[in-house]
């Protein structure tokens, strides 16, 4: 009897660990959507930023920060602005890597961090990406966007594919 208690306490235990990554994860999305939607470009900075840098470090090209406006670009006529954070993308990211590897790690709480992390990573390079392909392919905004969901669609599976790679050697 008394091994059966201890059981189901661990059962229970895990299942509040797990629902509450579940919640910690649903809410940060919601509250960073919404907070993504009322954000001005100094809040985007985190994002922005790097993202910037690594742009001009492969093309050559400096993107000056222009207070409210973006990182711009004289010699491409191109603007990094808020629309191009990619904050949509980290949502989506870090849902997808949390709810894979519930369950299947000793900590969801850890698992969440890790999530945001590797989530973070991802964006900054497939916004980067996505950016310098905007810079080589010129055309209007349908090609843009068309560019944008095929590089976070090939990021999207590829992060998801080395993150059940690790979850697996774990």
């Amino acid at each position: 009897a008394r091994l059966m208690g201890d059981v189901v306490g661990c059962y229970v235990d895990r299942c509040e660990a797990t629902m509450g990554a579940c919640v910690i994860t649903l809410g940060g999305a919601f509250l960073l959507k919404w907070w993504y939607s009322v954000a001005a470009v100094g809040d985007l900075l985190w994002i922005l930023h790097p993202v910037a840098q690594l742009v001009s470090l492969i093309t050559g090209s400096n993107f000056e920060y222009e207070i409210g406006f973006g990182f711009f670009s004289a010699e491409h006529a191109f603007v990094i602005a808020p629309s191009c954070a990619g904050v949509n993308f980290l949502i989506i990211c870090v849902c997808s890597l949390v709810f894979a590897g519930i369950g299947r790690v000793r900590s969801d709480f850890s698992l969440v961090v890790k999530a945001f992390l590797v989530a973070y990573a991802t964006t900054v390079v497939a916004n980067t990406m996505r950016i310098l392909m905007a810079l080589a392919i010129p055309g209007p905004a349908l090609t843009h966007r068309v560019e944008g969901i095929a590089v976070f669609l090939f990021f999207l599976f590829l992060q998801q594919a080395m993150w059940e790679r690790s979850l697996d050697r774990a």
